[in-house]
C-alpha cells in the first residue's frame, strides 16, 4: 500500500509499521490485503446486460516479517479449546513525511495460518495469510 486517497489526491508513503496482535513489527514486508463485496450477476431474458446486486463481503489479507519466537507465532495461528483459530487484529500504520506529517491507520480483522519460510538468529520469518472477518476501516477516514 503505496498510496492513499483518490486519483487527484495522492498520499505518499514514507514510513510504515505494522502490528499483528499486539506486538509492532519492525520488520514487515510485502503486505497485501484484498476485500471487496462480490457482484452476482443474473441473465436477463430478452437483454445482454445482466442484473447486478451486491453480494458478501469477501477478502484475504497476506502478509510477511520478521518475527519474535515460534511461541508467539503458534498463539496467532493454532487452534484455541473451542477449536477455532483466534480473531487477530492486524493494524498498518502509514505516516505521510512530505509536508505535515499525516497518519493512517488500516485495521484488519484475520483467522490466520501461517508458515515458517526462514530463520535469521535469534528470529523466525514467517508468512501469515487468512481471511479477512470483519470490514477493514481506515482512520481518520
Amino acid at each position: 500500500m503505496s498510496t492513499i486517497g483518490s486519483q487527484t489526491t495522492t498520499v505518499f508513503i514514507k514510513k510504515a509499521s505494522v502490528k499483528v496482535g499486539t506486538p509492532t513489527l519492525a520488520v514487515a514486508r510485502n503486505v497485501t490485503a484484498r476485500w471487496g463485496n462480490e457482484i452476482p450477476q443474473e441473465e436477463v431474458i430478452g437483454s445482454d446486460i445482466p442484473l447486478t446486486g451486491t453480494g458478501v463481503l469477501k477478502g484475504t489479507i497476506e502478509l510477511e516479517y520478521v518475527y519474535c519466537t515460534d511461541s508467539n507465532l503458534a498463539t496467532l495461528i493454532d487452534p484455541g479449546t473451542d477449536g477455532q483459530v483466534p480473531e487477530t487484529t492486524i493494524q498498518e500504520i502509514l505516516v505521510d513525511t512530505q509536508g505535515t506529517p499525516v497518519t493512517h491507520t488500516w485495521t484488519f480483522k484475520s483467522r490466520l495460518g501461517g508458515e515458517i519460510v526462514g530463520r535469521v538468529p535469534g528470529y523466525i520469518i514467517a508468512r501469515l495469510s487468512g481471511p479477512i472477518t470483519a470490514r477493514p476501516l481506515r482512520s481518520p477516514a
